[in-house]
């Protein structure tokens, strides 16, 4: 057989593994009859995979393909983003403005707040706490009212001092747009990049715009059932959330930024570089966007969450890679399938298979880790299966997958032990798509937790409601021979309590623990809630 005819049948081997691999991702989140998504994965500016799983509307029965149209939410902020430049790149504004420049009836505190701020969601101002409730959450706002509802307001913090992600920034970053170009946002953004890209599929949503191909919104209601998204008038996202597009509209958006179509090569490095503080630090977010990493490899993201609907989008410049994941349900992650579908795209896909390892070769991991920012990560033998938790938290099971090297289930979050010359393990790395954070090694001592088997009937002696204040009680029940715990209403979880001795349980997946109390006769009659370094005791 010629060399080029085995190379070509390779490369389509290849390629029909990895498109195995991507609906492999996206079919463990996305079911049939349940809202659902459109993936698009791309690589040097070609579509390598794109698909759609799931119900556009649960009432037409209609399902989802791959030109339908989502809502983005915080995507939107990028638009915003890159409008800002070009009127900067055409001599019309500069980021070092201050507001007050195009604002003249607006408090003096907006003197020391630039665009460059507001770019950088490090203005500091109000975050509008307080204000919005679901009734108000109907009603229509014009741009000049949306503004009206922060601007009196003081500010949080200095202007460049702290990063808050905060969605007025990108509000009144739209109302500069409209006072600058004289437009409002939606023609602005219509005339100046929707039409002159191509993106026939892309517009700000009204209330009254029939929108082809748009798909229902969906959110968990009580027991975990699908229910519509409440309403929302989508004057109120406006400049920050409230365009709505497709995931090869939003494809031809990035071919057309990398090849510097939408703004300059030097604006484009701005707005997708980590901007800095005024002590030095960065804050992980540009303009718009978001900077990560995955497997390694420096990554651009943002998400999208509004109602009824969550979106992510991901490009690695150096890579050519890019992954959009929209979905029409508000309370799924499409953050982490996106992730997983880049990592493929990059040949390093995120272990999901664990190695056996024998509960002697795990003891040697068992410690408590401490970093100065961000605390102590505590990892413990229960039985013989790993876990990692902060104090008084949810538990996750560490599996193995290469030497010294675990990862988590539904988590982006993988971690490795480091040696020194002698052997010793004397820290925790954990590499998430935001960061890697080096914990050391502690001196504190982590004992194992051995767990014992007490019969149907003796687990039965615990059973019953336990009230802690008048508006929480905990039930305590069996399912087959194991004993759980729940709180009193419809969105508390059910905790596996496991049995330790001397009338002493532990939570499997949260660093809590019950010690029940009998009286002489052996009859339980109340329990010690012990949880991160406080007690409380109830009677049954």
């Amino acid at each position: 057989m010629p060399r080029y005819t085995l190379s070509f049948l390779l490369l389509i081997i290849i390629s029909a593994v990895s498109a195995q691999s991507y609906d492999q991702v996206m079919r463990a989140r996305f079911h049939p009859g349940a809202p659902g998504a459109v993936a698009l994965v791309a690589k040097n500016g070609k579509i390598i995979f794109q698909k759609a799983y799931g119900v556009a509307n649960m009432e037409l029965g209609v399902n989802i393909k791959p030109d339908s149209r989502f809502r983005i939410g915080s995507l939107t902020k990028q638009f915003t983003a890159c409008a800002i430049l070009k009127l900067a790149e055409e001599g019309k504004l500069s980021l070092d403005d201050r507001l007050t420049k195009y604002f003249k009836d607006f408090p003096a505190a907006y003197d020391s707040i630039t665009i460059l701020h507001l770019l950088t969601h490090t203005s500091g101002i109000s975050l509008s706490r307080g204000y919005w409730n679901a009734e108000l959450r109907k009603k229509d706002f014009t741009p000049r009212e949306l503004v009206d509802v922060f601007r009196n307001d003081t500010l949080d913090f200095k202007p460049g001092t702290r990063f808050i992600y905060n969605n007025n920034n990108y509000v009144l970053l739209g109302y500069l747009i409209e006072q600058i170009s004289g437009q409002s946002y939606a023609r602005y953004m219509d005339s100046v990049f929707f039409k002159p890209l191509g993106m026939h599929h892309t517009s700000i949503e009204t209330a009254a715009a029939i929108i082809p191909n748009k798909v229902a919104g969906y959110r968990y209601g009580i027991y975990d059932k699908f229910e519509n998204a409440p309403y929302l008038s989508m004057t109120q996202p406006y400049a920050a959330g409230s365009i709505v597009s497709t995931a090869g509209d939003l494809f031809t958006w990035i071919t057309a930024l990398m090849q510097y179509k939408v703004i300059s090569a030097a604006s484009l490095e701005k707005a997708v570089s980590s901007h800095r503080l005024a002590d030095g630090s960065l804050t992980n977010y540009g303009f718009g966007w978001a900077t990560g990493s995955i497997r390694g490899n420096k990554s651009i993201r943002h998400d999208g969450l509004i109602n009824g609907f969550s979106a992510f989008m991901t490009w690695l410049p150096k890579q050519a890679v890019c992954v959009i994941v929209l979905t029409n349900c508000e309370y799924y992650n499409p953050e982490d399938a996106g992730t997983r579908l880049a990592a493929i795209a990059l040949g390093k896909p995120y272990p999901e298979i664990p190695l056996k390892m024998q509960p002697e070769s795990l003891q040697s991991y068992q410690a408590v880790y401490e970093s100065g920012s961000y605390g102590k990560r505590i990892v413990q033998l229960l039985d013989s299966t790993l876990y990692i938790y902060s104090k008084g938290g949810s538990k996750e099971q560490l599996f193995p997958y290469a030497k010294d090297k675990f990862f988590l289930r539904n988590s982006l979050e993988t971690f490795s032990f480091i040696h020194d010359p002698s052997g010793k393990i004397i820290a925790l790395q954990a590499e998430g798509p935001e960061k890697t954070i080096e914990y050391s090694r502690s001196p504190e001592v982590v004992p194992a937790v051995k767990t014992i088997r007490l019969s149907a009937a003796e687990l039965d002696r615990y059973l019953g409601w336990y009230q802690f204040s008048p508006d929480f009680s905990l039930q305590i029940f069996r399912e087959g021979n194991q004993l759980y715990g729940k709180g009193e209403g419809p969105r508390q979880i059910k905790q596996l309590i496991l049995p330790l001795g001397n009338n002493r349980f532990a939570a499997k997946f949260l660093d809590a623990e019950l010690w029940f109390k009998e009286d002489e006769k052996g009859k339980i009659t109340g329990v010690t809630k012990v949880q991160n370094g406080e007690s409380m005791a109830v009677k049954r």
